[in-house]
């Protein structure tokens, strides 16, 4: 197929920088399966790719070279001691872990500790059993991690925690003082943050007035810059390029997951980090010309995109 042909001349325009954690062992006993079809937690991607934060699956060390480490997710409540280690001194060393408190609650080797990577990390453990199974609006507070706009996002299966001291406290549950969603404190070189829930819930099935993509000013927080900005977080982006830098390709995506969305998505995309100068586009399927656009009105308006679930837009942008 030409466009396939065409676009396997390209790369990433910018390298990854968020890894999620795969490691085999936690998946074997976490799963209490040698089956590995669910080895990956769709919601951890669509959480990422709503918050236009492509993201690599770091087997090894290769997670180690990111800014930002995702450890929000039920595949990880039990980990190897190698493996907890090696999380802690990527964080000693200057990375940045997001983790849900459970996340290294056991080690497989010795099943007697309770709460570890949490306590290496110097979090009092929660006390009392996790709420589980009611979505909870949370609440950015405080201008660290999110800024003024921030909007409400929804967690799921939360512990109920007052803000720790000697930390800092970014979201509350139901804007509640008391109930810490969010904390974060610095850890050798690094940061990190937990969060006190079991589940992080993707706008796409979040509470209806909370559906903000948070994990972009995380991410953000962490160092990573956006090279994309939408109206409408159900639309997943990523930019690739030539070699020579001379084109770029926008790609734009509805993801669906279980008929999540069931129609069409109508929205623009700003493209932030392309060089300076003026660009011929082309939306490839279509093949509908679109003219020369600046890279400033790319960054400031942005390209309008129509498409249904499943559906993709890919935008040949030629420097001229």
């Amino acid at each position: 197929m030409p466009i396939w042909t065409e676009l396997r001349q390209t790369e990433l325009a910018n390298p990854i920088e968020v890894f999620q954690l795969k490691d085999l062992a936690a998946y074997l006993v976490e799963g209490k399966t040698t089956y590995t079809g669910w080895w990956s937690d769709p919601w951890v991607l669509i959480n990422l790719s709503q918050a236009q934060v492509p993201c690599g699956s770091g087997y090894d060390n290769l997670w180690e070279k990111g800014k930002l480490l995702f450890l929000a997710s039920a595949r990880f409540e039990q980990m190897g001691g190698s493996l907890i280690d090696q999380v802690v001194r990527y964080a000693e060393n200057g990375g940045t872990v997001l983790m849900s408190a459970s996340v290294g609650r056991k080690c497989i080797e010795d099943q007697k500790e309770d709460w570890v990577l949490l306590k290496k990390f110097g979090f009092t453990p929660p006390e009392g059993d996790m709420i589980r199974d009611r979505p909870i609006l949370t609440v950015p507070a405080g201008n660290t991690v999110f800024n003024t706009g921030s909007k409400p996002f929804t967690l799921r299966d939360i512990w109920s925690v007052k803000p720790p001291e000697g930390a800092e406290t970014v979201a509350l549950f139901e804007n509640n003082p008391q109930r810490a969603a969010i904390t974060w404190k610095k850890f050798g070189k690094g940061k990190v943050a937990v969060v006190w829930a079991h589940t992080v819930v993707p706008p796409l099935f979040a509470l209806e007035n909370g559906k903000y993509a948070f994990l972009g000013d995380v991410a953000k927080w962490a160092g990573v810059q956006p090279f994309a900005e939408v109206t409408d977080n159900r639309f997943w982006t990523n930019l690739l390029k030539t070699k020579d830098a001379k084109k770029f390709y926008g790609l734009v995506h509805v993801g669906s997951w279980q008929n999540a969305p069931s129609s069409s998505v109508e929205g623009s995309v700003r493209w932030l980090k392309l060089p300076e100068g003026s660009y011929r586009i082309t939306e490839l399927i279509s093949g509908k010309d679109l003219g020369d656009w600046t890279a400033e009105k790319l960054r400031k308006e942005g390209i309008s995109v129509k498409i249904g679930p499943k559906e993709v837009a890919i935008y040949r942008m030629i420097m001229i």
